[in-house]
């Protein structure tokens, strides 16, 4: 009985990494096109306030998310499963360069 929740307990830490992943990789791709919004309002003398805003609250949700999978992993690594399924997840560098490391795509 014990083993099962253990089982169950490691499926549960990858479901919810599995989804700070998903939501990770939409709100990349969101903020490519946000800064295209962007550089595109620039260059055409629009005015880019809000186009700016909308692209600061994605960033800043992207960090969040990357903090909360960073979050998952450490839990994962402090509570390994007794058949070692721990090795199915795979560290940060699985979703590309670090956040500070990451070359932005605009500059504003």
């Amino acid at each position: 009985m014990k083993r099962e929740a253990e089982e169950g307990g490691a499926w549960l830490r990858l479901a919810y990494l599995a989804e700070a992943n998903r939501q990770i990789a939409e709100l990349t791709v969101q903020i490519a096109r946000q800064r295209a919004i962007v550089k595109y309002a620039l260059d055409t003398g629009q005015r880019s306030e809000m186009a700016e805003s909308l692209l600061d609250a994605l960033e800043g949700s992207l960090r969040i998310f990357e903090k909360h999978r960073i979050f998952l992993l450490s839990c994962s690594v402090n509570r390994p499963s007794k058949n070692h399924s721990s090795h199915l997840i795979s560290g940060p560098s699985s979703m590309g360069p670090e956040p500070e490391t990451r070359v932005p795509l605009f500059q504003r």
